[in-house]
């Protein structure tokens, strides 16, 4: 097994410096599972045994090592002035200990957005320029043309706010791929565990999905990402697939939309909105809209790059909606 590498790139950091640094948050590190606590360090562990125990955790926008554990301030890469993805060359790499062990990772400030990143292999972040300042290029989990395309990646995601406590999850959302636990401690309830996916999950995966395109001839199995050496790397979302093969699933779901569009045509749908609106009733208008009441917009049949979605064509949020 390559470098295994631990990221925390916190996506939203804008805004006053000095108010985000001043605030201390204790991490601990170590070769079994993943968690934290508001009043003393929890465990940020890796959750299955590895072959081998040269690994390294890497920082991106996280903090700069001092002597023993892991402590300092946010690293901020400079604005490039350029919109061409500059990559960052400053080390922003820490080793892992080894198996069983432990690291203490002292985040100090606030994180919103933030990303725990793990990989077998050195990553790369690149910085752009916008109008509101530097940007992280994050690596990317199905562009062939991505600096760590061949690498084996995955991160947990985590949200850090003043009032509103800690946020944290192992996002499936847009691909699974490594084996990645997640435990949590706090002063008064026991440890919460979510352990993840098997170990070997991605392939298994893989496997279902072939031969499922054997049986429609669709296109499931073109949604898992290998290597160069042929091993499955992770296995992407429908939607991510649609954005680069926009046609794979053209027809998937045409005569089910049908028998939608005709039923409520003749009969209303009750949507209950779990909102102050209750239960709200639609149909289908003459125009072949779907039209709710209290609504001020028309809903379009959706394709099956939508369905596999959640928010483009009749999902969209519009300025002029209500």
């Amino acid at each position: 097994m390559d470098d295994f590498y631990l990221s925390v790139g916190a996506t939203a950091l804008s805004g006053d410096r000095n108010s985000i640094l001043d605030r201390p948050w204790p991490w601990t590190a170590n070769a079994a599972s993943h968690g934290s606590s508001s009043k003393s360090p929890s465990p940020l562990t890796r959750p299955q045994p590895r072959q081998r125990q040269s690994s390294r955790l890497c920082l991106s926008l996280g903090c700069r090592r001092q002597s023993g554990d892991v402590k300092g301030s946010f690293y901020y890469p400079s604005d490039p002035s350029s919109q061409t993805p500059q990559a960052i060359s400053a080390n922003i790499a820490l080793p892992l200990p080894a198996l069983g062990e432990s690291l203490k990772i002292a985040i100090p400030g606030y994180v919103e957005g933030a990303r725990v990143w793990f990989a077998d292999g050195k990553l790369d972040f690149s910085v752009v320029s916008t109008p509101d300042g530097p940007a992280l290029v994050q690596p990317t989990a199905r562009n062939p043309d991505d600096a760590s395309a061949d690498i084996n990646w995955d991160f947990v995601e985590l949200t850090y706010i003043a009032g509103y406590g800690l946020f944290a999850n192992l996002s499936f959302v847009d691909f699974l791929g490594m084996s990645l636990g997640m435990r949590l401690e706090t002063h008064s309830s026991d440890p919460q565990l979510v352990k993840g996916i098997p170990r070997d999950a991605a392939q298994q995966v893989c496997n279902k999905l072939k031969q499922h395109s054997g049986v429609d001839r669709k296109s499931w199995a073109d949604i898992c990402v290998p290597g160069s050496n042929g091993e499955v790397l992770r296995v992407t979302s429908l939607s991510a697939l649609l954005s680069q093969q926009p046609a794979a699933f053209g027809s998937f779901f045409s005569r089910y939309i049908e028998r939608v569009w005709e039923r409520y045509a003749s009969s209303p749908l009750t949507i209950h909105s779990q909102s102050p609106a209750g239960k709200v009733s639609c149909t289908i208008d003459g125009g072949g809209l779907l039209k709710c009441n209290g609504d001020n917009q028309g809903f379009s049949k959706p394709l099956a790059s939508n369905i596999f979605g959640c928010n483009t064509g009749p999902f969209a949020i519009r300025q002029s909606d209500n």
